[in-house]
């Protein structure tokens, strides 16, 4: 055909397959979880991978990276199972392979990676923060990671080289000497079937040290070592024994199945042994021999590499654990989380080679906003009420108010689906039981049983119901491990934070234009007196002269609100990171913003400063004007 003609394009039958297979296991992801639309670009980005391998020719790796508990793990194995890649899928954990050493885990590659009998496997590297070459002080990890070597190789080129251990050298050598030296010292010996004959004769004559090294291989008994017995002696040298010991047929089979790069049966390998006599046995070995000194290849380079893990650095508000928090705040923060964020975070971890390594193609999870967050607890729940019909013909209903309360107790808006789990664990899953008991031992007819909670007695409600009526009833005290942290206490001190807290959030009305998302008197985290949460859009802001002097006035406005209240003398200290948020912009608007009277880059550090080649050391006069602009906004 010439290179230029038309010609219609046509895809076999198995390609036809695996095409609907792909458009299945898409559909039903994103049935069975929630906010997975950030798996498109891996569906759209395996296709080669999965209908045309034998045009690739490196491996395709794709990273996944979010805040933990957010589903990254799960639907990747769910993808395995729907694709039926089970048994060509390779997972490692890099949070358990680190702490492996350099040939333990070259030996855990080869015993994985020898059982995969197509080109096109999926390897999944979990968790693999643990694999940054630098610790957070950017300093190389003392214990190492040249061990992850081959981990490497597989990312890029999707290739490496095995050689064979010291100690299955030494099997093998240790073989070959006690052959060499069984022919050439005992004339008589032969071997046929797997089995050695005459060897028992001259075994007597040989001295301790070379009957054990003898016996290793053969696997001779101790009682060739009896001379006492005249008897005993004659008969021994009578007996045939097997030319090998198990431990070293064992051994041989171990090391074909590497060299065949699959799985040697065997009785395959007792025939190939069994044929081996006194004049084959000696090269058989020395070939054995060769064979291992040049190693072996795995090529892995049409294979579908995933990288998962958790980045902190990227996902700053990683660190917050507070669930008052709010949960859309987060979503939006991490929707700008971009590309070079995410290099920017692994360049700190690993080196320049190993992340080019890595590719391009990063997808990036957002945190789950609150919509997502309640998607996931109908899931649950739904997933359940399926699970329970299945076993006992039961329907489950969750109205409104059991929905609430697990998310009020259960999110944590930087920890993902799992504690929700948890929650949902304790207040339905472990309730359940205790009413299905009671309704066998009374005889009791249900159908469905309604889960509601009565949050004035704080009691979580079980209704069964048959034919529309109400048959039964029980009333549970609900544990409630974050929302009694949040009921009101209505002492001075929450007094005090409500007037504080007030007063930054009308000047952040009046000067910013921008109304809080939520003012908090208290927190669940007791570390936080209260706080003002504004939507993440408005914090956006250019920081003029006019904008600083107004973002100080906000930050002094809780302290100004206490004086206008309580007077000067009833100030609380609970002003301390304000004023420090107040220093630190009017110190950086000063002296590294060039707003103040001099324009330059003003240090008041002796000594070098590292990554900086030019500055100006503290001016008497800079102090003045810092302090002068945080007057201004008081």
């Amino acid at each position: 055909m010439d290179e230029k003609e038309c010609h219609i394009l046509k895809l076999d039958e198995e390609q036809i397959r695996k095409n609907e297979i792909l458009k299945n296991a898409k559909a039903v992801l994103k049935e069975e979880f929630v906010d997975i639309d950030v798996l498109d670009v891996l569906f759209d980005n395996i296709k080669e991978w999965y209908l045309m391998p034998q045009l690739l020719n490196r491996p395709i790796v794709i990273n996944l990276w979010g805040m933990t508990g957010r589903g990254k793990t799960h639907p990747i194995n769910r993808l395995v199972e729907l694709l039926d890649y089970k048994k060509y899928t390779l997972y490692f954990n890099f949070s358990k392979i680190q702490e492996e050493k350099t040939i333990d885990i070259e030996q855990n590659i080869r015993k994985d990676v020898e059982y995969i009998q197509i080109p096109n496997s999926i390897l999944i590297y979990d968790e693999f923060q643990y694999a940054a070459h630098y610790n957070e002080q950017g300093v190389e990890k003392e214990n190492g990671t040249s061990g992850l070597k081959t981990y490497w190789e597989l990312i890029d080129p999707g290739k490496f080289n095995y050689k064979f251990g010291s100690w299955e050298f030494f099997k093998i050598e240790k073989t070959l000497y006690v052959y060499k030296k069984i022919l050439a010292e005992c004339p008589n010996v032969t071997i046929k079937n797997g089995k050695i004959y005459h060897l028992s004769e001259y075994l007597y004559e040989y001295n301790e040290n070379d009957l054990n090294i003898i016996g290793t291989i053969i696997g001779i008994s101790s009682f060739f070592r009896t001379y006492d017995n005249p008897k005993e002696k004659e008969n021994n040298k009578k007996k045939v024994l097997e030319f090998l010991s198990q431990n070293i047929i064992n051994s041989v089979i171990d090391i074909i199945s590497i060299l065949e790069k699959k799985t040697v049966k065997d009785d395959m390998l007792y025939n190939e042994l069994n044929e081996l006599t006194e004049t084959t046995i000696i090269p058989y070995f020395e070939n054995l021999l060769k064979r291992m000194g040049n190693g072996y290849s795995v090529d892995l380079s049409k294979s579908l590499v995933i990288v998962i893990g958790n980045l902190d650095s990227a996902y700053t508000m990683s660190y917050n654990l507070n669930p008052d928090m709010s949960a859309d705040q987060f979503y939006k923060i991490t929707k700008e989380i971009s590309l070079m964020d995410i290099k920017k975070s692994l360049s700190q971890m690993f080196r320049k080679e190993q992340l080019s390594r890595l590719g391009n193609i990063h997808i990036i999870y957002p945190s789950f906003s609150s919509d997502s967050f309640k998607k996931i607890i109908k899931l649950e729940l739904s997933q359940y009420e399926k699970r329970v019909y299945n076993e006992l013909k039961i329907h489950l209903t969750f109205d409104s108010t059991m929905e609430q309360i697990i998310y009020d107790d259960g999110v944590f808006p930087t920890q993902g689906t799992r504690p929700i789990y948890s929650t949902i664990s304790e207040m339905v899953k472990n309730k359940l039981p205790s009413m299905i008991v009671e309704l066998a031992e009374k005889e009791i007819e249900c159908q469905s049983i309604e889960f509601s909670y009565d949050r004035e007695n704080n009691q979580t409600i079980l209704k069964s119901y048959c034919d529309g009526k109400v048959t039964n009833i029980k009333w549970y005290d609900t544990v409630l491990r974050v929302e009694n942290e949040r009921k009101d206490k209505l002492t001075d001190e929450k007094y005090l934070i409500a007037v504080h807290e007030a007063g930054h959030a009308i000047l952040q009305c009046s000067l910013m234009g921008s109304v809080p998302e939520k003012i908090c008197s208290t927190s669940v985290d007791k570390t936080i007196g209260g706080f003002n949460l504004f939507d993440h859009d408005s914090e956006k802001t250019i920081y003029n002269l006019i904008n600083v002097k107004n973002i100080i006035a906000v930050n002094l406005g809780g302290m100004e609100a206490e004086r206008l209240i309580y007077g000067s003398k009833y100030i609380s200290n609970g002003s301390t990171s304000d004023i420090n948020n107040a220093t630190v912009l009017a110190s950086k608007t000063i002296r590294k913003s060039g707003l103040g009277k001099k324009i330059a880059h003003i240090t008041s550090i002796n000594g070098d400063i590292k990554g900086e080649t030019t500055f100006v050391r503290e001016h008497k006069d800079t102090n003045k004007e810092i302090i002068s602009m945080i007057k201004d906004g008081q």
